[in-house]
């Protein structure tokens, strides 16, 4: 019945739109490259809810309208923040940044971009609830320094403030006005716009990093939900799509002759314990499971390689890792801290108990959702895992709400969870006493993560370094994988394709195609 439902909705699309006012009627283009026009890209969008982009909630549409707008800062393959349309930063105190603008950037219209643009930006996101709330959740106020720089004062110290500012900045005039013409200081400008349905783009020849691009044209297609731009894609109807490989949906398939790039993402996959059980608040125990989870096997057997092993937090492709954390699977070794701790054999049932006369046992129980079957797989074979230890893990599958309502509650001895992680790597509603659900305290962990707010540059790089340190000391939590997403694209698409978690069209003005 979805297929049924899925192709006619398709069908609709492929019969365009008619009769509104000054846009164009049409068909859903097609990928075969038209004559002269082999500089033409064509992609998709879904659940286009709003021309505004600081309303765009789905992470696709989020990427497309970064063709069109620029960030104060982006993000590098090696996830460093990078100067987009800010010149620099400068840090006053640990609540206080000063960021300064390029200077001659203008918006599409040609008005010039000014410090009133950015705070207009800030001001609508603490207002309204948005997708971008997490970048400016510890923003106090935000005011102009003339035209050319912002001064942000925060509620608390930021772990790094220029990767928050990787949000949309909309002009001051379309904010104020409800302007939907999605006038961005971005590489391309909107040429046509079919409400909801189609974006054409041009490159913007007045955009302030010089350039020859091969890429001179970008169609939109806008459809309905991710259901039919999966169908979309598969049916050819676009040149690149972006699949998540835990992503329970219909999938997209790719095109025989086509390239699938992988690329590390920032989805961090991990198994939190509750420090209120006493057996989690012996270090030893900790160290021991870690060791004893064959995470190599996991990523292989269970992600089927479509993910990294993370030993920290700290994504394993990142300019922050610290290359020298590392701990690698060792049954016997985990085994001699858990007999270290007291923890011996019953001969009885081969389980760990206390060699005292409680008999206590080592177990735990293990929460996950039961809609998500790599999950249970995860489970299952960490489950295995831990009764080569001697330890007893008993897996408890709910349905999502009731997952989540535990979870958040913290009402687990350990949990699975999955969880994007921000650009800004802010650890302290994982590791920070009185902020994690976990009940998790180190005094150590508190002032490293101090530290980090109130220092940048080298030194913070160095702090971060000296956290993963302690992270593999203490193991407050077991850090599992970051998985990789998809990057599918048509055969039409020679090279130049450079995805990366931050955007999967980084470099899209220099993609090239074959003949």
């Amino acid at each position: 019945m979805k297929k049924v439902i899925c192709t006619l909705l398709f069908a609709l699309l492929l019969c365009g739109c008619a009769g509104e006012e000054g846009q164009t009627t049409g068909l859903l283009m097609s990928t075969q490259t038209p004559a002269g026009t082999s500089g033409t890209v064509y992609l998709l969008g879904y659940n286009f809810e709003s021309e505004n982009p600081l309303l765009s909630k789905n992470t696709t549409n989020q990427q497309m309208f970064s063709l069109i707008y620029d960030s104060l800062y982006g993000i590098d393959e090696k996830f460093e923040p990078t100067e987009s349309l800010a010149a620099g930063i400068t840090m006053n105190s640990d609540r206080q940044y000063t960021v300064v603008l390029k200077p001659g950037v203008t918006f599409h219209d040609g008005t010039l971009l000014t410090s009133s643009d950015v705070v207009s930006t800030v001001e609508f996101l603490l207002k309204n609830e948005t997708s971008y709330r997490y970048h400016v959740r510890n923003i106090a106020s935000v005011s102009r320094q003339g035209d050319e720089a912002v001064r942000f004062q925060l509620k608390e110290p930021a772990q790094n403030f220029k990767a928050q500012l990787t949000f949309p900045i909309v002009s001051a005039k379309m904010l104020n006005s409800g302007d939907t013409s999605m006038n961005g200081t971005g590489k391309y400008k909107v040429e046509n716009y079919v409400q909801r349905k189609k974006i054409t783009l041009a490159y913007n020849d007045n955009y302030f990093e010089k350039a020859n691009p091969e890429v001179k044209r970008i169609e939109i297609q806008l459809v309905p939900d991710k259901e039919t731009a999966n169908y979309a894609y598969s049916s050819g109807l676009a040149d690149v799509y972006m699949q998540d490989i835990l992503d329970n949906s219909t999938s997209a398939v790719s095109k025989s002759g086509a390239a699938t790039i992988e690329y590390t993402g920032n989805e961090y996959g991990c198994m939190l314990f509750q420090m209120n059980n006493p057996i989690f608040q012996d270090v030893n125990v900790r160290r021991a499971i870690l060791l004893g989870i064959n995470r190599d096997k996991l990523i292989t057997d269970v992600l089927f390689s479509h993910a990294v092993k993370a030993e920290t937090p700290v994504n394993p492709v990142s300019y922050l890792v610290n290359q020298n954390v590392k701990s690698e699977y060792n049954v016997e070794q985990a085994k001699a801290l858990l007999k270290e701790s007291g923890w011996e054999s019953d001969p009885a049932d081969g389980l760990l108990k206390k060699s005292d006369s409680r008999k206590e046992t080592l177990k735990f129980s293990l929460l996950i959702n039961n809609t998500s079957e790599f999950k249970k797989q995860l489970a299952a074979n960490i489950k295995e895992d831990m009764s080569y230890l001697g330890i007893e893990v008993n897996v408890i599958e709910k349905n999502f709400a009731d997952y989540e309502k535990d979870y958040r509650s913290g009402k687990f001895d350990a949990v699975l969870i999955n969880t994007v992680m921000g650009f800004d790597y802010d650890f302290t509603s994982f590791l920070a006493t009185g902020k994690n659900i976990c009940n998790y305290s180190d005094d150590m962990t508190d002032l490293i993560l101090k530290n980090i707010g109130e220092t940048d540059g080298t030194e913070k790089v160095n702090y971060f370094q000296r956290l993963q340190e302690n992270f593999q000391e203490n193991v407050p939590h077991i850090s599992l994988y970051y998985t990789k997403t998809n990057l599918l694209s048509t055969s039409k698409l020679k090279k130049g394709l450079n995805p990366t978690a931050f955007s999967i069209y980084h470099n899209i003005e220099n993609w090239s195609f074959r003949e």
